[in-house]
Order: structure tokens, then C-alpha cells, then sequence
């Protein structure tokens, strides 16, 4: 335990019979493994043809890229999508499927 933080589940068990709550403290609830169940399904099969990327940039470079996607929805309306329905990330796709064909010249 760190300086400044609480351990709500001895304070719940000292204090069981105050109201913490009227005396201005928040209790959060106390979760338990026990409260989790076992009955699920994860999705069988593969996986989803799908990836979703997080890229970090600088303002500017951010702007760039905003501005070509932009740029290619607006020229190449009818963009390869392999089933994605995700515009911005079709435009990335076509985007960069443009620039390795000029590379490969």
C-alpha cells in the first residue's frame, strides 16, 4: 500500500456497521474471483480477417496523413477493400499500394 490510499476491504470489515458513505468517503466495490462465472464462449475458428493498427505521430505528420487520406477518397472513390468496411483504413491501404508500385518502376 502506497501513502495516501485506503484498503476499502479492512475498512469494510473495522467499519461494517457505519455508513461510509455519509461520512464522505466513496466506497468502490469490492470485487472477488468468485464473482466471476465460468459460463462463456470464445469465438471458435480463425480469427477475424481484420487488424486494427494505433500509430503514434506528431501533429504534422498527422495532418499529412489526414490530408492524403482525404485527398485519395475524393480521387479514388472505388478503393480495394477485402471486405473492410473501414474508409480510412481502405484509403491507408490504397495509399500505400500506390507508393509500392511506384517503388517497384
Amino acid at each position: 500500500m502506497q501513502l495516501g490510499e485506503w484498503d476499502f476491504e479492512v475498512l469494510s470489515a473495522e467499519f461494517g456497521e457505519f455508513d461510509l458513505g455519509e461520512m464522505g468517503m466513496d466506497m468502490p466495490e469490492v470485487i472477488s474471483p468468485d464473482d466471476y462465472g465460468t459460463e462463456f464462449d470464445l469465438p471458435e475458428g480463425d480469427k477475424e480477417p481484420f487488424q486494427q493498427m494505433t500509430f503514434t505521430l506528431a501533429d504534422a505528420q498527422a495532418e499529412t496523413i489526414k490530408a492524403a487520406i482525404d485527398c485519395i477518397k475524393k480521387d479514388k472513390p472505388e478503393i480495394e477493400t477485402f471486405g473492410n468496411e473501414n474508409s480510412n483504413g481502405n484509403a491507408l491501404y490504397e495509399i500505400v499500394r500506390q507508393w509500392a508500385e511506384l517503388k517497384t518502376l
